[in-house]
Formats: structure tokens, sequence, C-alpha cells
């Protein structure tokens, strides 16, 4: 469906793996734009109204750590395994802004004070929303 660059409303950061690490359970935070691989994501279709979204520059997914059902559980990226850690609804919030919502807990992809990325309680705020704006030439999300 496209490589992007996914922002948070909130913040204006960038989603992205720090350090450009590579292998299994690297964090995921946000971050100023630096236009990196590492700060850019495949949005790809899994089918039955669920993505994954792979980074570009490790391909690894994003993954709930330990696939951890809690409010507030940690964000990394991971080998692709087809879990529901790996599997997340975008929903439109309005305004050209998105919901990312686990499938495995139901929490939303979240932005936190310290720059940490987790799925987080809905609390209605922007650090619950996300920009996607392509990496390449203008895509259409196809997401209504």
């Amino acid at each position: 469906l496209g490589d992007y660059r996914i922002v948070n409303r909130g913040s204006g950061k960038t989603l992205q793996v720090p350090s450009a690490a590579f292998g299994n359970g690297p964090n995921v935070a946000q971050g100023g734009y630096a236009g990196q691989d590492h700060q850019h994501f495949a949005l790809e279709d899994a089918g039955s109204g669920y993505y994954q979204f792979k980074a570009i520059h490790s391909n690894r997914y994003l993954d709930i750590e330990l696939a951890s059902t809690a409010p507030g559980a940690n964000v990394w990226q991971y080998r692709g395994n087809g879990s529901d850690a790996q599997l997340w609804e975008v929903l439109d919030a309005g305004d050209g802004t998105f919901h990312i919502v686990s499938k495995l807990s139901g929490h939303f992809l979240g932005a936190e004070p310290d720059d940490n990325v987790a799925v987080l309680l809905n609390d209605g705020s922007d650090e619950l929303r996300w920009e996607f704006t392509p990496a390449g030439p203008p895509l259409d999300l196809g997401i209504t």
C-alpha cells in the first residue's frame, strides 16, 4: 500500500526505530525527522481489515513487546510472524489523522511524554492520532 512517514499529531514527531537498529527487540519511539529509512514504514494489508507496519531499514514489524495485552505495553520491532501483536486496524480519526489500534489488545498506538511509543487506553488525546505522509510519490491510503 506504500511507504510512509508516520507523524504523531500531538507532538509533530515521527515514528521511528532509534539509531536505525536492526534485529528483534529494538524499541520504537518518536523523534525528529531526518528523512532516513528507519523513519519510514511500509503499510501492508494483512487481510480482514488489519495491517502490518514494516520498518523499511530492517524489514522488521511493529510488534507489542512480549504480546502484552496491558495498557502501556511497549512497542518494538520484531521479525514478521503474523501474530496479533503485529496486526493493527487503521481507523479514520478525522482531519487527516488516523488511530492505529492493536488487534491483540484493542489499545491505541500512542506517544508517551518521554518519546516512547506504546499501546495506550483511548483518552481522546492527540498523542493517539497519526498522520501518514508518503515517503515517496503521493499515494492514496485507500482507507475510509
